[in-house]
């Protein structure tokens, strides 16, 4: 029972270690990626800043012609 319990504590002790690695990987990739997620938000924004101003000048040049 002892030995049992002894060998579960070295696996256990092994999956701790490997979470460790595995979480300081997460964190690397996570920072990595942030300046593409930036990118992608700043160009999504632009996007529809463009569509925004496109929808204004088709309104006003609506408005013109009516006038």
């Amino acid at each position: 029972m002892k030995e049992e319990l002894q060998e579960i504590k070295i696996i256990l002790a092994r999956i701790e270690v490997d979470l460790r690695h595995h979480i300081r990987r997460t964190d690397i990739l996570e920072e990595s990626l942030k300046p593409i997620q930036d990118h992608v938000t700043f160009i999504r924004n632009l996007g529809k800043f463009i569509v925004g101003l496109a929808a204004v000048a088709v309104a006003v040049a609506a408005f013109l012609a009516l006038t």
